[in-house]
């Protein structure tokens, strides 16, 4: 019996060291730095960073702006889906795609997101922050 309450005992210990060191590495990862300033995630802001005049004026400068670079015989559907930095003074820096749909497509929603105007940034407590956003980029062709 003591063996057994001995064996549960470590594997507690091992559980909660293993789980106090993925946290410790999850907080590392969170804590980006633009500029040497934290960059916060959405959920860590109080007033998030918004495109000027909302979502509905978003929508309508990506499909304003974007052109497609594919013959008109194909038919793609689908996201590219696009993470950036809005920075506290509303500019967008370190564009990456975190889903890819097709190369011509991944550079040109890249190339409308960096010619975007200024975005309204992220607030805490009235202060501008850094805000890391990920931005799906829907498209379809027919």
């Amino acid at each position: 019996m003591k063996a057994i309450i001995r064996i549960l005992l470590f594997s507690l210990a091992v559980l909660l060291l293993t789980n106090s060191c993925s946290l410790k590495q999850r907080k590392k990862q969170d804590n980006r730095t633009f500029q040497g300033e934290t960059v916060y995630k959405a959920y860590e802001v109080e007033e998030p960073c918004s495109f000027a005049g909302g979502d509905g004026a978003l929508l309508k400068y990506l499909m304003k702006h974007m052109t497609y670079p594919i013959d008109g015989t194909s038919c793609i559907q689908g996201s590219v889906i696009l993470n950036f930095i809005v920075a506290k003074d509303g500019t967008i820096h370190r564009i990456k795609v975190l889903r890819e749909l097709q190369s011509a497509l991944d550079k040109e929603a890249i190339r409308v997101v960096k010619t975007m105007p200024k975005w309204k940034p992220a607030k805490i407590k009235g202060k501008a922050v850094h805000q890391e956003l990920t931005l799906p980029v829907q498209i379809c062709l027919r």
